[in-house]
């Protein structure tokens, strides 16, 4: 089974010609959000080897994206599942555009960020259950050990982030190159003693249309902690 899964819908916008020329771009942006938020909170996402526990959405988006260069009028946001430690488990992006008769389509894609297989159900319907770890974590090559505090591990974590780069090949074969969002959306810490003192997720984006989270974590490998990295793209 695959680790990410894409949904598409069809949602009546509800707003007639002369309510969408009097309301303002914002208030139609904050309605949209409201509903992709709604969406979100619909999906009950968790271990499959422990369908009981329950991945906690945070209750607000990471990150709001769109994406003009592409000649659209793309509007979404990403949220985010974690363990109940604070790890991150689920990456989703709910997202919507003109269908044309007063139509938006709307998509639910989502990437497992978990260490093991997941479960995930929407409307109480079973949706999806990759049966292999959402993302893969390697050392990061020349990384420094990471620090005792966690201030200096933040530190450290805004350092090595500037050592990755992206980008996307289009189906003509055109290469774009991904921006760097250098604020990490997402930053957890654990206790001395876990398999990981934590870590950080950051995105790549084409505008602001997300594309590649990149976690860079403080994880046990071989007895001792080292700076390690994952990948997963929308």
């Amino acid at each position: 089974m695959l680790n990410f899964a894409t949904i598409s819908v069809l949602v009546l916008s509800g707003l007639g010609q002369a309510d969408r020329d009097a309301a303002s771009q914002a208030a139609q942006r904050k309605a949209w959000l409201n509903i992709f938020a709604q969406q979100a909170i619909d999906y009950r996402l968790s271990p499959a080897a422990r369908p009981k526990e329950k991945f906690k959405m945070l209750p607000n988006p990471i990150f709001r994206h769109s994406a003009p260069s592409r000649g659209s009028d793309d509007l979404g946001a990403v949220w985010l599942w974690v363990y109940q430690d604070g790890r991150p488990a689920v990456s989703g992006t709910i997202f919507g555009w003109s269908a044309g008769g007063g139509y938006r389509e709307v998509t639910h894609e989502f990437h497992s960020l978990a260490p093991e297989p997941i479960t995930g159900t929407w409307h109480q319907a079973p949706q999806w259950r990759p049966g292999k770890p959402g993302i893969v974590c390697k050392p990061i090559p020349g990384a420094p050990t990471p620090a005792e505090s966690q201030r200096k591990r933040r530190v450290q974590v805004r350092q090595l982030v500037g050592r990755f780069q992206a980008h996307s090949i289009n189906p003509q074969g055109s290469r774009w190159q991904l921006r760097l969002i250098p604020r990490p959306v997402y930053s957890y810490h654990l206790p001395d003693g876990s398999n990981t003192l934590g870590g950080a997720l950051f995105l790549f984006c084409q505008d602001t249309n997300t594309d590649v989270i990149l976690s860079i974590e403080a994880r046990r490998v071989d007895k001792a902690y080292r700076w390690c990295y994952g990948c997963a793209s929308f």
